[in-house]
Order: structure tokens, then C-alpha cells, then sequence
């Protein structure tokens, strides 16, 4: 799954291109799988999305703030101890990338549940991406954003 962030959606010119997803689709399926991963609650060390999230990794809004890929990794845990009807509903997803600047961003629409139990909000999340200078491409953090008409209260995603 995951070792398909280390391509690039440019061939050489010399070279036919090939039937390789691009760029935005790979991060987008990577994302995809990283939120299965915590929505199911296997997001670990062994987990095949580990090596492509960033040592630095963080999470902000919705009243968490989160500095790094370990503390995110205690986070998951904790969450799905204290809560297990916590659970996470994609309803939509975009990719953009700016290969040149080695950047790219992922926006989810999110419906969450169980927090408090039997809750559903709608929140939106961005993921942000960096390549690396061996040409990774690795999530260094995501932004939580309640949805229109959804009040902030003290539970968090």
C-alpha cells in the first residue's frame, strides 16, 4: 500500500508514460487508508502508513494540539479506549499537489460519531504532505474543522 508514496507522477521525457496513479491520487488512497487505519483502531507502529507519516507529525483544531507522530500514535490509542463507538465516515475527499514545491494537501469530509456516544458531527479535515529529499512524500500533519452550523463543544477528533 503504502511504498507507492515514493513515486513521482513525472516520467522522464525519454520514457512512455505509464498507467501509474498520479501524485494526488496516491496521497488521496494513502489518507484514505491512514483513516481507516484510525477509525478501526490498528494505526500502530506496524502499520503500513507508519514510515509515511512524519516524525513531526501534528494535529490542530478542534480542541486537540498535537506536536508529534508518537503523541498522535498515544492520542488514537487513548481515543479508542475512552471511546469505542468512536468512528469516522468519509463522505468526500480531494487531493491537490504542487510537485514543484514538493507539497500537497488533502481535504476530507468527515462524518464523526460517538463522541459523545450516539453524536454525529460533520468535520472537515486537511491533511498536509511534504516530499522528503529521498522523494517521499510523508503526511506531516492534518487541521480539524467542525462543519457549517456544527457548534465546538469540549469533546475532540
Amino acid at each position: 500500500m503504502a511504498p507507492h508514496l515514493e513515486t513521482d507522477d513525472q516520467s522522464p521525457p525519454d520514457t512512455k508514460p505509464t498507467d501509474k496513479p498520479s501524485t494526488a491520487t496516491q496521497l488521496k488512497s494513502f489518507t484514505l487508508d491512514l483513516l481507516h487505519e484510525i477509525n478501526s483502531g490498528t494505526f500502530s507502529k506496524a502499520s503500513p502508513t507508519w514510515p509515511y507519516v512524519s516524525d513531526d507529525f501534528s494535529i490542530a483544531g478542534t480542541n486537540v494540539g498535537i506536536a508529534t507522530k508518537e503523541a498522535t500514535l498515544q492520542y488514537v490509542q487513548s481515543l479508542h479506549q475512552n471511546n469505542p463507538a468512536y468512528h469516522v465516515h468519509v463522505t468526500d475527499s480531494k487531493a491537490e499537489v504542487n510537485a514543484k514545491l514538493g507539497v500537497a494537501t488533502v481535504w476530507v469530509n468527515l462524518k464523526c460519531g460517538g463522541l459523545p456516544q450516539g453524536l454525529t458531527k460533520d468535520v472537515v479535515s486537511v491533511f498536509d504532505f511534504r516530499r522528503d529529499k529521498e522523494g517521499v512524500w510523508k503526511a506531516v500533519g492534518v487541521t480539524n474543522m467542525l462543519g457549517p452550523g456544527v457548534e465546538d463543544e469540549e469533546s475532540s477528533y
